[in-house]
C-alpha cells in the first residue's frame, strides 16, 4: 500500500497536474527513496526528524512500529516553516494515545519563519537545532543509546547528523533520506 502527502504547489508540475481534475486509473512512474532508510531491528529509543515532505516517510515508520506493537521510545521532530505547514497533527496526537505500552511516543513541532505575534507557543527555529539543545544536549536522548532517523531537506539532516556525530552516535545508528 502507498500513501501520499501531496501539497499543491502553484505551478508545479505534478500537483497541477493532479489538482486539474480526478486522476484515477491514470498510470505514474514512481521512484523509490534513494538514501540508507528503514526501520532496523534494534529496540533503541528512535529520534526521528522530519521536514517538509518528509514527514510521509517519517509517519510510515512510526505506523510500522506502532502496527507491530513494538515497545520503543519514539520522539518525532517535525519542522515546518510556519502554521499553515502543519499536518498530521490528529494522527499524531492519536499515535500518541495508541503507542505500544511499556514505551512512549512524543510528536514536536518546531516552526522556522512562524511570525513572532502569532499564536503559537511551541518551539521556534531550526528543527535539528532545538532537538540537539533541548533534547541530545540536555540528556533526554543519548548518543550511546539511540537511533536516528531523517527525511527532508539536506541542509536540515546534514545538520541533525553532524550534531549527533558530534554527541558520539555512529553513522551506523543513523538511516536518512534526502
Amino acid at each position: 500500500e502507498y500513501t501520499f502527502f501531496i501539497r499543491l504547489v502553484p505551478g508545479g508540475e505534478l500537483s497541477a497536474w493532479l489538482a486539474e481534475k480526478n486522476r484515477e486509473g491514470e498510470k505514474v512512474k514512481l521512484s523509490g527513496p534513494m538514501g540508507k532508510f528503514g526501520l532496523d531491528t534494534s529496540m533503541k529509543p528512535m529520534v526521528c526528524i522530519a521536514g517538509g515532505s518528509g514527514m510521509s516517510a517519517i509517519n510510515a515508520l512510526t505506523q510500522e512500529v506502532q502496527a507491530r506493537g513494538i515497545a520503543r521510545d519514539c520522539y518525532f521532530f517535525y519542522g515546518a516553516r510556519s502554521q499553515k505547514d502543519l499536518y498530521l497533527l490528529d494522527e499524531m496526537k492519536k499515535m500518541a494515545e495508541q503507542w505500544p505500552a511499556g514505551s512512549n511516543f512524543k510528536f514536536i513541532s518546531v516552526l522556522s519563519e512562524e511570525p513572532e505575534d502569532s499564536d503559537w507557543d511551541g518551539p521556534r527555529g531550526f528543527v535539528t537545532q532545538h532537538m540537539k539543545e533541548e533534547y541530545l544536549d540536555k540528556g533526554i536522548v543519548t548518543a550511546d543509546n539511540l537511533k536516528a532517523f531523517f527525511c527532508g531537506p539536506p541542509p536540515m539532516i546534514d545538520h541533525g547528523v553532524q550534531a549527533l556525530i558530534d554527541a558520539g552516535l555512529s553513522m551506523d545508528d543513523i538511516y536518512y533520506d534526502k
